[in-house]
């Protein structure tokens, strides 16, 4: 059922420990699985709406003080963190990768870059069919990885963030600074 029926008590928790500090990661692009519109999407249009809606919300509680600068600068307090990951399940053949490019758009401009991270589950969850390759082959191949890594970063580039910041520096300061 994805996000859908979990975001009003995430909210309502989330609303409760941000402002004392605390971090929460989503992870999965906050996982909004459903095809509500009928139009074949992997999410659930309104749910995503609703989520993101919801990480901006609870993000302004825990930087009150910062607030118009949220969005560019590194939070001091707690903050909901939305991880990039699992990207097969926000994809399909029709859709592909590069509609994720207005979904990211999305979350930077509402959230902030700052609270994005990309993570992947490769090579686990690699479709054979992306790299038109097996998966025994996709496992064993470091090279592949490097492909896969370098799609993501594409994609977050072109949906305007910086690479370094949202595959490198909030995963480092969240998880190695203790923002």
């Amino acid at each position: 059922k994805g996000m859908r029926p979990q975001l009003e008590p995430l909210e309502h928790l989330m609303s409760r420990w941000v402002p004392d500090g605390a971090v929460f990661v989503i992870d999965h692009f906050g996982f909004c699985a459903g095809d509500a519109a009928g139009d074949g999407s992997p999410v659930d249009a309104q749910c995503w709406n609703d989520f993101v809606a919801m990480c901006a919300r609870v993000n302004k509680l825990g930087n009150a003080a910062e607030s118009a600068q949220m969005l560019s600068n590194p939070p001091r307090r707690g903050g909901v963190y939305v991880k990039l990951s699992a990207w097969f399940r926000n994809a399909t053949e029709q859709h592909g990768y590069a509609h994720l490019v207005g979904r990211i758009q999305q979350l930077r401009e509402q959230v902030g870059e700052r609270y994005l991270m990309v993570g992947t589950d490769f090579p686990f969850v690699l479709s054979a069919s992306v790299l038109d390759e097996s998966d025994a082959e996709c496992h064993s191949d470091p090279r592949r990885y490097q492909l896969h890594f370098e799609m993501m970063r594409q994609v977050v580039v072109q949906a305007g963030c910086s690479s370094e910041i949202v595959m490198r520096e909030t995963a480092r300061l969240l998880f190695f600074h203790g923002i």
